[in-house]
C-alpha cells in the first residue's frame, strides 16, 4: 500500500493487532496522500464506542514485519489469510 500512499495506518480489534488467541476478523487499511491523524482517528473510534486500536508509523512497520504482499496474482487472496476447515459431509 505504501507504494501508492505515503501515509498508511491500520485499524482493528486489539486482539487482532496483538495476534492474541481470539485474533481474527476485520482489519481496515487506510492510505492517504496527506498525513493521517492517528490521535483524531483513535478519538473518533472511542466516541463511537469502539475499542479498536490504530497502528501507524514504526508500530505498523513492526507489526507488518516481513509479511509478503498479497496480490491478485494469488487469488483469492482472502483464502490465504483465513484457513477454513474442510466442509463436513454428513454420513462420511
Amino acid at each position: 500500500m505504501r507504494e501508492v500512499f505515503p501515509h498508511v495506518a491500520v485499524v482493528a480489534d486489539p486482539a487482532t493487532l496483538e495476534r492474541g488467541a481470539t485474533a481474527g476478523g476485520n482489519i481496515v487499511a487506510l492510505g492517504s496522500d496527506a498525513p493521517l491523524d492517528a490521535v483524531a482517528l483513535r478519538a473518533a473510534l472511542v466516541e463511537r464506542g469502539l475499542t479498536w486500536g490504530v497502528l501507524d508509523g514504526a508500530a505498523l512497520d513492526a507489526w507488518v514485519g516481513g509479511a509478503r504482499v498479497l496480490t491478485d496474482d494469488h487469488a483469492p487472496v482472502d483464502q490465504l489469510l483465513t484457513p477454513y476447515p474442510p466442509p463436513v459431509r454428513p454420513g462420511v
